[in-house]
This record gives C-alpha cells, structure tokens and sequence, in this order.
C-alpha cells in the first residue's frame, strides 16, 4: 500500500515536472502569452504587474539594454505613441541588467527634448527571456488584445503605422525577427569555433524568405575585429555600409548623393537584390576590415566599387558677407533636424551636422556641401519644410545660402567590371 501511494506521488510530481517543463518552451506567433507576474519594475506606479493587466490593449515588449544605443534612441517615440495612444496600447521595456543599474540609468538620461524618459521597465529579466529568447536588441514583441502574440519583430519595425494595423487586428508585413549568432559562421556546424588555423572566407548568397533578420555586425575575438555579416541587404546597401566607417575616419558621413552608379540600368538592378555577406579575413587585414570587404564582394559580385574622388553637381553652403550666425548659447547640445514640418532646430552643432541632414533629404537630390568656412559651434532655428525653396528662404535668414556649382568630392564610384562580364 505503502508503495503503491509512493508511486502515485512520484507520478503526480513528473507530472507537474513535464506541464512546467512545457509551459517554459520558447513561445511563437499564435501562442497565448500566460498571465506573468513581473517584479523589480522601474518608471511604473507600482513594483510589479501582471500581463493581464493590459487585457484589451495591445502589448509591446521591448527587450534592451543600458549599453544598446539603437534601443535607446526608440524611447522619446515610444513616450510619444504611450501619450498618443494611452487608451489602445502599452509599451514596457524588459531589461536583463540589474535593478540599480536600469534605475540610475532612467534617473539620470534624457531625450532630445531634455525630457526623461517615461518608458517603464523590468529588471534582472530571466523569465520573458525564456520565453523570448534572442541573441540581439532591441527585441520586440507585439502581444495583441487577446493575449496572443501577433508579431515578434526587430526595433525597426516599431512604426506608428505598424502600431494602428495591430491595434486594428490586421497582420503586420513584416519580417519575424530570426537573430544570427555572430560568433560563428553562418553555415558551418554550430560546433565550429573560431581558432588561428582559420585564415580567412567569405560567403554571398543570394537571401531567401525566410532568411535571418537584417543584420550589420562586426565578427569579434576579443576586441579584434575579424570579419563581418551583412543579412537581408541590398548589394548597394552593404558597399555603402562597408564604405560608411571608412568616410567617418576622414570626418565625414557618406549620404546616399554621395554614391554614384554608373552603368546600364539592367546592370545596375542588380545592386537593389537583397544577399547575405559573411566574411573573415585574414589577420593582417584587420586594420582595413572594410576596404577588404568591399574588395572581395567587388570580386564575387562582377562590381568595381571605389572610394574615389568625383565630379558632381552639388549644393554649396555659403555664408555671405552679411552673414548672421550665432555662436551656441553654450547650453546643452540638442538636435532636431527632422524636417518634418514642424520647428527644425540644432543648437551647440556645426553646420556640417546641418549639411549631413540636408544630404538625408529625399526632396534635395544632389550632394550638400558646407563651404562656409566655420566650424564654430552655432545656434540655427528652420520653419522645419523639406522643400528647397523653403530651405533656402529659411537659411538666408542667416546670410547662408545654398548655390549650385560643380566641385570635386569624396564619393563612393560604382561600375561594372569589364573583366567580369
């Protein structure tokens, strides 16, 4: 009798056993979300909350971190879409790192507008990880209504757009989130590791859907960088991405009017084709990652792509005689150069961060370059129009003037390589 009871004991705990074992296995799309309790909850009325406390509203998860700069540029939108649509949504951060450290971080950083943050979050997050596990950040989770989850994207997809098609029950075109481990190549076996014996490969492949998310990593040893991944670019994409640090050494940002193809239009359609890229090299390339990359994907893809200097049409900032420009106030630095119809102002920036912006435009098609002769730190206030001809009007408040001339820039030159028909 005695073993009999015992045996229905041991039972009945590999029962709870098996159902706790089941209910921890990583969710998907579909999956009903269980009613979790979470505790250590920082920016929030209380210190713990529960995920039915959103019933009827949707429910973003934002997984980030205090060291995740692309995170943390999402937060002054995300404050704006809580206000915006305080009575259809909730936005929560999930953070992994201690509770001190996400306190202090809230206490002491602050959006564009000098405002803190408002965005509540977890702390010491193990729980949804388990359920969401992921290799990078920001990680996002998009739990509808019902309680089910509607879409697990990356922290591009968090649009205000996308917001109101799943609030209204419609199905987001979008990519699922699939991370790649960057720490291992992307083809090789998962008990590869990296070691001196590998000297070096790449691989291009042309993408496929469904294929990992669109990645833009360095491969690290340490603090050795040693290759890179590009997932889901365009061919355009990755030689501007490569080329991007490369501008930057030289003090300058490479706009999509400093990249110029030339070739045949059937040729050039190739270059809007997404591929994968995964590349190591070899150890005395290190110190020139990119330059190496853009030479071995000229080679694998028939492109000759150049760091050059170029001829072109360009947008010139000029200041006039009678030009009005203030020195900064000397108060905090603030950039808000959107141009999207509202005030557009910086404040503590040189001009060339104005040029840059201007580059950025869709409205303005030729390159902008700064011939002022300033880099002092000033104060610029715009109507905040994208157009022109209300740039210009807006500048010449300042004596500044945008002329169009011809000049010689550094550009990113693409063409067709004749040796590789």
């Amino acid at each position: 009798m005695k073993l009999k009871t015992l045996l229905c004991v041991i039972g009945t705990l590999l029962s709870i056993l098996s159902t706790e074992a089941q209910e921890m296995r990583p969710l998907q799309i579909g999956d009903t979300v269980p009613d979790l309790l979470l505790h250590n909850v920082v920016n929030y009325r209380d210190a713990t909350v529960k995920i039915s406390d959103f019933k009827d509203k949707l429910l973003i998860l934002d997984f980030w971190a205090t060291w995740c700069t692309s995170c943390i540029e999402h937060f002054s939108f995300m404050d704006s879409m809580e206000v915006k649509y305080h009575d259809k949504i909730a936005i929560f951060g999930i953070g992994y790192e201690p509770y001190e450290k996400i306190r202090q971080f809230f206490y002491t950083k602050k959006g564009i507008d000098g405002k803190p943050y408002k965005l509540p979050s977890t702390t010491g997050d193990s729980l949804l990880t388990a359920y969401f596990p992921h290799r990078t950040v920001p990680h996002v989770v998009w739990i509808k209504q019902n309680g089910t989850i509607g879409a697990i994207t990356s922290g591009n997809d968090l649009t205000e757009s996308n917001i109101l098609h799943m609030v209204q029950g419609e199905t987001l075109q979008v990519r699922t989130k699939k991370d790649v481990d960057v720490r291992r190549p992307l083809h090789l076996a998962t008990d590869f590791a990296y070691s001196d014996s590998l000297l070096g490969y790449s691989i291009l492949y042309k993408a496929h859907d469904p294929g990992p998310s669109m990645v833009n990593m360095t491969r690290k040893i340490g603090r050795r960088a040693i290759g890179k991944v590009l997932t889901n670019h365009s061919l355009l994409d990755m030689y501007r991405l490569l080329a991007y640090p490369i501008f930057l050494s030289k003090g300058q940002k490479l706009g999509s009017r400093q990249i110029f193809v030339s070739m045949p239009d059937s040729e050039a359609g190739k270059l809007k084709e997404l591929y994968c890229f995964d590349i190591v090299v070899p150890s005395e390339q290190e110190n020139s990652l990119n330059r190496y990359a853009i030479t071995e994907l000229n080679r694998l893809t028939g492109f000759k792509t150049s760091i050059t200097k170029y001829r072109a049409r360009c947008l010139v900032l000029k200041a006039k005689p009678n030009a009005k420009l203030y020195a900064s106030s000397g108060k905090d630095r603030i950039s808000r150069l959107w141009f999207d119809g509202m005030e557009t102002y910086m404040r503590g920036y040189p001009l060339q961060m104005l040029t840059d912006r201007l580059n950025e435009l869709p409205t303005v098609t030729i390159p902008v370059v700064d011939d002022t002769g300033t880099k002092d730190k000033v104060d610029i206030i715009l109507s905040g129009s994208n157009e022109l001809v209300d740039i210009r009007r807006d500048l010449s408040k300042y004596g500044l003037s945008l002329v169009e001339e011809e000049r010689v820039i550094d550009a990113l030159v693409i063409t067709k390589d004749k040796g590789n028909p």
